[in-house]
């Protein structure tokens, strides 16, 4: 049971960290500047929340981004993307 509830945590936090380089993705379609976008912890119910950790320009339109998956506030995913905004 131990195993599970490890292996849970770790795909949670997973759709967590998706969801805040998803987010980013959405801010930056629609023209928001990077120093924009919010870098507060999002609520996702269950004490699981995502945050957006740092965006860094690359070029005009392409940017990396690092997210975190969290459960009651401790990190428990992080994930790393190059988003080409162009």
């Amino acid at each position: 049971m131990r195993n599970a509830k490890k292996d849970r945590a770790i795909v949670q936090s997973g759709y967590g960290a998706d969801a805040a380089l998803r987010y980013v993705m959405n801010e930056l379609q629609t023209g928001t500047a990077i120093n924009q976008i919010s870098r507060d912890p999002v609520d996702m119910g269950g004490g699981w929340q995502y945050k957006v950790d740092d965006i860094v320009a690359l070029g005009t339109e392409e940017f990396r981004v690092s997210t975190s998956g969290l459960l009651r506030g401790k990190v428990k995913r992080k994930a790393v993307a190059i988003i080409d905004d162009g």
